[in-house]
This record gives C-alpha cells, structure tokens and sequence, in this order.
C-alpha cells in the first residue's frame, strides 16, 4: 500500500493496494480514489470507474503488486510517478522480474474522469509507462521499491529496485529519472550500460535489496541518500546478524 497524492483532481489523497495473488496470481494493483464521506469498499466486487481503476499483471504467476510505491517526479514534468512491481517471470532460461512506471497525468485532465482498467498483457513502452526489466531469481527479483528523491543532482526524482536473490547476494538499482520529453522504451538492468547504477551485496545469501528505501538528506549535502536492508548480512564473528547499507546520493 502506498499514497498516490491527488490523483484524480479532486484535491483528497488517494492510495494505492498491491495484490499479488488477483487472478490466479497474475497480480493487480488498486488505483483508490478516496471518498468523503468514507465508506465500505469491497474489492471483490470493484470494478474501475469514477472511484478508481485497476491495473492487472500480464500472465499468471507475475503477481503484479508485490510492492508498490509513489516515486514523486521521475520525468521532470512537474507531476508524481508510480513504480509498481512483478516478481516472477520466466523466459525459459532466467528468473527476472518486472517494474512498471506509470507516469503521473494531470489532474486537471482526471477531474470527473471515467478510468478504465490496464490490462499490462496490452502494454508496450511509452509516453505513459515503461518498464524496467530486473535479473534476480524465482519469487524475489524486483521485489522491493523505494521514493528517494534526487540521488544525482540533476533535480529529477530517481527509483530504486530491491532484488534479494540476484547473484545469490542480493541487489539494489538504482535507475536515474529522465529528462522532460525523453520518451523511454523498455530498459534491462542485466545489460550495461543503463541509466543508472547497481549495488551488490558483500556475503552469499545476504539478500541485499530485501527492502529499500529513501531516507532523505541525512548528510546535509543536498542530495536524497537511501538504505538497502540485508537480513541476511553477517556480523564481524561471522555470526548472522543482518544488516543496514546506508548510501548518500553523489
């Protein structure tokens, strides 16, 4: 679950719901559009519309939602992004997942708007969305995902890609926002070079990139600094201890 900001025009936050197992596990994501006065919503029964709209996985066993998260304005075009995630794909030789990015719309455009649902099988990389093809393994590649802010310094918002299991130590990407106007196509992070950088873990099994997340400017520098959760991490015996990679944005 995470905000979405005012995504509809009306002025009231809205939210977001991940459910990895909709539809035989193809996975879905709950674009929520809040209500005042608030009331009883059943997803079983929800269908897109006026009070939001769904976004559905490709295939079954993606399980589309496994995490979601607001990257605030990765295209420099004034308006929030979302990042919204797939941890299971299989192409008959690697495990990888999948992070979609949904750039924000104008919410002048939403207001009183009648939203249909996105079926991902029907998508392709553009003006609207793109996706970011992320190595990892069965269950855990793009599983975590994280707002930083501006990590570079170039004033554009970046994202950050948890993958545990990827070479069996665990990653985390981080992929730079693009400038205004870029119209991105589908980037691959086992292919270098890619707009970004990656950050491996130290230990076999330490699963780097469990989780993720921006932290603001805890150096007072001026750029958005992160963290990288690796429960698997080892203490200095050698004992298991897990383990907190704090990074500052350079």
């Amino acid at each position: 679950v995470d905000m979405l900001g005012a995504y509809n025009g009306d002025i009231i936050a809205d939210f977001m719901i991940g459910a990895p197992g909709y539809n035989s596990s193809r996975g879905a994501v709950y674009m929520m559009f809040a209500q005042i006065p608030a009331s009883h919503i059943d997803l079983a029964t929800f269908s897109s519309g006026k009070s939001g709209f769904l976004i559905q996985g490709a295939s079954p066993g993606d399980e589309l939602g496994t995490d979601v998260s607001l990257v605030l304005d990765t295209n420099n075009n004034g308006l929030y992004d979302i990042a919204i995630s797939t941890v299971t794909l299989d192409d008959g030789l690697n495990y990888f997942g999948k992070t979609y990015i949904l750039y924000g719309q104008s919410s002048s455009s939403n207001a009183n708007k009648n939203f249909s649902t996105i079926d991902l099988s029907m998508f392709t990389s553009g003006s609207t969305f793109y996706e970011i093809v992320v190595p990892g393994s069965a269950g855990k590649a793009s599983y975590s995902l994280g707002q930083t802010g501006d990590l570079n310094g170039d004033g554009i918002s970046d994202i950050l890609i948890g993958s545990p299991l990827h070479n069996s130590i665990g990653t985390a990407f981080v992929v730079l926002g693009s400038k205004s106007g870029e119209v991105r196509s589908t980037i691959d992070l086992s292919n270098h070079p890619f707009p970004g950088y990656a950050l491996f873990g130290k230990n076999i099994n330490e699963s780097a990139g469990y989780s993720v997340s921006g932290i603001g400017d805890i150096n007072h520098d001026g750029l958005s600094d992160f963290a990288i959760g690796a429960p698997g991490g080892l203490c200095a015996d050698g004992s298991a201890c897990g383990k907190l990679y704090v990074v500052y944005g350079s």
